[in-house]
């Protein structure tokens, strides 16, 4: 299975067009490259929110919160 490099991933979020900062209602502040990976990697199966959690040693609320930020904005767009 293939992943995004780092490059690639700086690459979407100038071509997305996000935002530099994503913030969450619940004043969770990320930047926009992490907050893209965060999403990529929800969206990538078969990754469950507590596996993200414990690899990355984030909240679940902070994973849920900010992935689901990014997406709603790419909805939005």
């Amino acid at each position: 299975m293939r992943r995004f490099t780092r490059s690639e991933v700086e690459e979407l979020v100038i071509a997305l067009q996000l935002p530099a900062v994503i913030k969450a209602d619940n004043r969770i502040v990320e930047d926009s490259r992490t907050g893209l990976w965060m999403l990529l990697a929800r969206l990538a199966y078969p990754n469950r929110l507590s596996d993200l959690a414990m690899q990355f040693g984030w909240s679940d609320e902070r994973i849920s919160c900010i992935s689901t930020r990014v997406q709603s904005f790419l909805h939005s767009r």
